[in-house]
């Protein structure tokens, strides 16, 4: 663009960048500012504890997952798991078989060992529909 200082930074975005910041002090701040002096100071007290546990809760939540990811990243490094991902694939696939209708269509051209692999996916979960609808009969 025209007027950039080293293609970072240019005239036209600057004074956007200049007229929002204006808008927003001006015109904006006082607005919710007078919304907030009308909620009373309890309110905001017990509005800002429930945001915070819910940022705290978060917080541990996410720690938590990254630390059983890298549990089991370090027990699955140490040995071969292959066997394993494929029988969770297999379970993931008999849950949603439109997973299966998905990985038929992205890949129509599958040969060899997958291709024995997705024709036995295919007989695994049309086994398990029949399955289903023998308990769903009964």
């Amino acid at each position: 663009m025209r007027f950039n200082l080293d293609g970072r930074i240019c005239l036209a975005n600057s004074i956007l960048f200049g007229l929002g910041g204006v808008f927003i002090i001006y015109l904006l701040n006082p607005i919710i500012l007078s919304l907030f002096n009308l909620i009373s100071k309890n309110t905001l007290i017990i509005i800002t504890l429930i945001l915070m546990s819910i940022f705290i809760i978060d917080f541990i939540v996410s720690v938590v997952v990254l630390i059983e990811l890298k549990v089991s990243s370090i027990r699955f490094s140490k040995k071969d798991v292959s066997d394993e991902l494929i029988k969770l694939r297999n379970e993931k696939l008999k849950k949603h078989s439109l997973l299966l209708k998905r990985l038929l269509n992205a890949f129509p051209k599958i040969e060899g060992k997958d291709k024995e692999r997705i024709e036995e996916l295919k007989r695994k979960v049309n086994e398990f529909r029949i399955k289903r609808k023998e308990k769903n009969i009964k």
